[in-house]
């Protein structure tokens, strides 16, 4: 678990706690270089080394997705228009397990789903 996280950005330090290791990206950073540093949790630990990151810009929303409902009781229903760079998992699934998708449709059982592009 990551217990203490200086996210730096030019002259900014930002410090965070995350309770569940992850560290969110705030707007202000996407298009900067950052450097995460994990800081030591006691005196008998030392900080971590400094990683440094160039943010991307963030994706642009998917256009052209259409959900299919399942065709039998219990059976699998379809989003279209997916692409091979697009992953999906399922919306209340507390699992992290991302599924790549297919081209032109994906196969997926009938809960409602998150799609990473």
């Amino acid at each position: 678990m990551v217990r203490h996280t200086q996210l730096r950005s030019t002259q900014m330090w930002q410090k965070n706690s995350p309770t569940d290791g992850k560290l969110a990206i705030a707007e202000k950073y996407i298009n900067k270089t950052i450097s995460i540093v994990r800081k030591a949790s006691d005196a008998n630990h030392v900080d971590s080394t400094v990683q440094t990151i160039t943010l991307g810009s963030r994706a642009a929303q998917p256009t052209g997705l259409t959900g299919i409902k399942p065709t039998a009781e219990n059976g699998n229903g379809k989003i279209t228009g997916t692409t091979a760079d697009m992953q999906y998992k399922e919306k209340d699934n507390n699992e992290d397990t991302w599924h790549d998708c297919t081209v032109t449709e994906t196969e997926v059982t009938a809960e409602r789903h998150i799609l990473y592009v």
